[in-house]
């Protein structure tokens, strides 16, 4: 498993891979400009090669998994996973991300399921701002999912976990 500070070497090594095309190098005087202007310049033709986080590290894509349930006394089954975390409470991706891996994975249906009560995000102002008008906005990571969900023909259920602390625990 990659760790952090190799995942961000590599990603950065992947991030400064340049294309240049025949030519002179002209533009603005910025310090890139004048580091380019040593490089020297061919006049061959210029191959294209697109490099991504999962290549840089070596990553092998994941085919889909299909998974078949037959369906049932006239009902129609359908695969899902109803406690999923984003990075908006203790997961680690985004929630779009969540929608990609259970299309990944074969899945018809998810609930995103943030803890309300741990909310490493939140904030009352700018791009996740997590508090609305009539108070806490318990659907960031429904709202942010949905257009991914719906481009994927997922179903997406509104959701989300209340834990309690005194006893019983549990959720």
């Amino acid at each position: 498993m990659t760790n952090r500070r190799e995942f961000l070497k590599k990603t950065a090594a992947a991030g400064a891979a340049v294309t240049l095309i025949p030519g002179s190098i002209t533009g603005r005087n910025t310090k890139a400009n004048t580091f380019l202007s040593n490089v020297p310049v061919s006049n061959d033709p210029v191959d294209t090669y697109t490099v991504s986080a999962r290549s840089a590290m070596n990553i092998p894509s994941i085919q889909p998994r299909e998974i078949t349930i037959p369906d049932t006394g006239g009902f129609k089954v359908l695969k899902g996973d109803f406690h999923i975390h984003t990075l908006f409470s203790d997961g680690d991706v985004m929630p779009a991300d969540r929608v990609r891996e259970a299309v990944q994975n074969g899945l018809d249906v998810i609930a995103i399921t943030d803890h309300i009560e741990v909310r490493p995000f939140f904030s009352t102002v700018g791009r996740w701002k997590l508090n609305d008008e009539q108070g806490l906005n318990y659907n960031l990571s429904y709202e942010i999912a949905k257009p991914e969900a719906e481009k994927n023909n997922l179903l997406l259920v509104p959701g989300t976990e209340i834990t309690k602390f005194n006893m019983p625990p549990g959720h």
